[in-house]
């Protein structure tokens, strides 16, 4: 079957709801048990950047308490947290540049016209 990659951008986006990434946890939580109950190998990363040194810590401490398997599939990047910043480095390890439209952490309206150019 194929797979796919989750990313979280924690950092703000004009014109996006822009949670924080404490909220973001309940989500890809869902969306992991979602998928690990119907689909269990179909994802392949989960990528949440950029997040907080203090996270990454709880992080360590919590994934002793899940499936081994299941904890390697997340990553905690950190980062800038400035709107629209490119993400750490490391994301671009399991993220392919060609995976990801030109502007992809931009503002929501530029991302529309340039759509809107492209048809």
């Amino acid at each position: 079957p194929p797979r796919f990659t989750i990313a979280g951008a924690t950092n703000g986006i004009n014109g996006a709801p822009n949670l924080p990434a404490g909220k973001l946890m309940g989500i890809f939580k869902m969306i992991s048990t979602v998928l690990g109950d119907n689909f269990p190998e179909t994802c392949q990363k989960v990528i949440v950047f950029p997040f907080p040194m203090v996270g990454r810590i709880f992080w360590g401490l919590a994934k002793l308490f899940i499936d081994p398997k299941t904890a390697q599939k997340f990553e905690f990047l950190s980062g800038s947290t400035k709107r629209h910043a490119e993400p750490h480095r490391d994301f671009w390890k399991w993220v392919s540049q060609d995976q990801c439209v030109k502007g992809w952490l931009g503002p929501l309206e530029e991302r529309k016209e340039a759509q809107k150019t492209r048809k």
